[in-house]
């Protein structure tokens, strides 16, 4: 089953590099920059089926994202995989109700299997 996936990260290669893996996959992948992207397209389009995101971005970052997506009954089910190269971000962002957690730099199997392992909702 083809399955779409929403990318917030702000590095542009890291953006790419996550959505053509996704890709490859033979899912859709769309990426934005940062929460207020993604807050945009997420209240303009069809939910994804979940939610690759960074902790560390400008404008708004993940943290920001978070709160506003679980206070949004339209967007809190959507399940949320966040990739940091902030380690000490692991049992914060996971107690906070999120699907996943994987450490920067991605291993590309890592992510594939957990995308793979990630709740529909």
């Amino acid at each position: 089953m083809q399955k779409t996936f929403l990318v917030i990260e702000d590095d542009p290669d890291s953006r790419d590099a996550f959505c053509a893996l996704i890709q490859i996959k033979g899912h859709d992948a769309v990426g934005v920059e940062n929460g207020q992207d993604a807050l945009a397209f997420l209240r303009s389009h069809p939910p994804p089926s979940a939610i690759v995101l960074d902790m560390r971005m400008p404008i708004m970052d993940g943290w920001q994202f978070r709160q506003i997506q679980c206070s949004d009954p339209s967007l809190k089910n959507i399940p949320v995989l966040v990739v940091s190269a902030e380690e000490r971000f692991r049992q914060p962002v996971l107690d906070s109700g999120v699907a996943g957690f994987i450490e920067k730099p991605i291993d590309p199997d890592a992510l594939l299997l957990a995308l793979d392992s990630l709740p529909d909702h």
